[in-house]
């Protein structure tokens, strides 16, 4: 283990850091700092909760309509320049970084998330493929764009219609669009030639990495039913952490005749192909971990969290499973990652997967998966929760990152107030009960009370 760890700091990851042990004693390290720093902070959250509630002022008074349409787009895609510096790639947003994504990369992520909007509804996958490399010059011009297309529309076929219908192929293509876009921000000075060539190398691995995502989480681990017997699931997961832990080719004996284990074998082959073991160790570390804490976080039962002392239980996993993804991308994706950069990852996608557990807690509760949002109340008081209360914990956690991850930078602070009151807005909107039965169950601070009141009461167009 990294040795030269502040104790009053979040954990300095490093890639002798990614083996099961070392990696779980630097996630409780950073859970433990962030305790100590929320308990002598509240001053700094109350300030970071506030920030949400200018921000939704903002765009409820329309400040920078009146402005003009045309500094209204530069301010977003400032904003989403330090947002997908610090969150995606885990770099300091200076002014010259985000121009730097503003000028190559802004439109391009921005137009292909408008693109796959519809996929999970009525929209075929050849036609995102077309949006995309519409929108994505540099990806018309590579060859295995033809190729990323039928892997997408096979997998289509495959899926479960449950997980189609849940938004399983929005999912796999974000993600793999997710790697595509850290590699065309890697290359984007390197020219056109270099630039086809990268992603052309990277493509195979940004798909291994959307399917394997959409085939393990949603479902072999959320799915249930006979979509997979139980023997069939063993035999996938004995399969890849075989494959993930000894880059060894796995034995096909016992393999399920069954087209989404022919696909977790053939990603396998795929991966090693175009990313060797020998030579890509920490990738492969990196995703045998985020699988494993995957797979934890999916095998327990409500009952699991109330013995093992409530929500804060699954804080460990939640942050591995989510910060890892982001590692992972970060290593299929970029031709010498850094290892600031991705251990600034770790240290900031727990928040993301908490504002998702926030989002999706309905659905999850209905379809029986344990979150930090879907665990009951223990005791008489609503909002104790064994010392862990999510809602709180949520933007407490984000006041952190900014402050102790990214230094108060403070573009880290106003991208992420800004899309995270975006996102928060949209879902309380969309159903006015959901502020108060949020403020019934976890009894917030003022100032996260009165956010609430005002983000539900916003509706749709104020938001577009």
């Amino acid at each position: 283990m990294n040795t030269q760890q502040e104790v009053g700091a979040p954990f300095p990851f490093s890639p002798s850091d990614l083996g099961p042990e070392n990696l779980m004693a630097g996630v409780q390290h950073t859970l433990a700092h962030f305790e100590r720093w929320r308990r002598n902070s509240q001053t700094a959250i109350a300030d970071h909760v506030e920030e949400y509630t200018r921000r939704l002022q903002e765009i409820t008074a329309g400040r920078f309509r009146r402005r003009g349409r045309r500094t209204d787009d530069r301010a977003r895609a400032h904003r989403e320049g330090s947002y997908f510096l610090a969150y995606n790639v885990g770099e300091l947003p200076t002014p010259a970084a985000v121009g730097h994504v503003v000028t190559g990369l802004a439109d391009r992520t921005r137009n292909a998330e408008a693109a796959i909007a519809g996929l999970d509804g009525h929209r075929t996958v050849s036609a995102v493929v077309d949006a995309l490399t519409r929108h994505a010059p540099d990806l018309r011009d590579v060859p295995e764009t033809a190729w990323l297309g039928e892997r997408l529309d096979r997998l289509h076929r495959i899926l479960p219609e449950p997980v189609v219908r849940a938004g399983g192929m929005g999912k796999a293509v974000r993600a793999t669009l997710g790697v595509l876009a850290i590699g065309a921000y890697d290359t984007l000075h390197a020219g056109p030639a270099a630039r086809r060539e990268h992603l052309r190398r990277i493509l195979p691995g940004a798909y291994a990495l959307g399917a394997a995502y959409v085939i393990v989480d949603d479902t072999l681990q959320d799915l249930t039913g006979q979509h997979l017997p139980p023997r069939d699931r063993q035999w996938c997961h004995a399969a890849i952490m075989h494959g993930l832990s000894t880059g060894t080719p796995v034995d096909v004996t016992g393999m399920p005749d069954h087209p989404l284990a022919e696909e977790l074998h053939g990603l396998h082959t795929l991966l090693l192909e175009t990313h060797p073991f020998t030579e890509n160790r920490p990738l492969y570390q990196a995703a045998e971990a985020m699988y494993l804490a995957q797979h934890r976080d999916a095998s327990r039962s409500t009952q699991d969290v109330v013995a093992a002392g409530g929500v804060a239980s699954l804080y460990p996993d939640v942050f591995l499973k989510a910060g890892l993804s982001r590692v992972v991308a970060n290593l299929l994706a970029r031709r010498q990652p850094r290892e600031q950069d991705w251990a600034r990852c770790l240290n900031t996608v727990f928040l993301g997967q908490l504002k998702d557990d926030l989002r999706d807690r309905e659905e999850d509760a209905r379809a029986g998966r344990v979150t930090p949002f879907t665990v009951p109340a223990q005791g008489s008081d609503a909002a104790d929760r064994a010392g862990a209360n999510p809602l709180s914990d949520l933007f407490a956690y984000e006041a952190y990152v900014v402050h102790e991850v990214f230094g108060g930078e403070a573009a880290v602070g106003e991208a992420l107030t800004y899309f995270g009151a975006v996102k928060l807005a949209r879902y309380l909107s969309a159903d006015p009960r959901r502020a108060a039965d949020l403020t019934e169950q976890y009894a917030p601070t003022p100032e996260v009370a009165r956010l609430l009141r005002l983000a539900s009461g916003l509706g749709r167009r104020a938001l577009s």
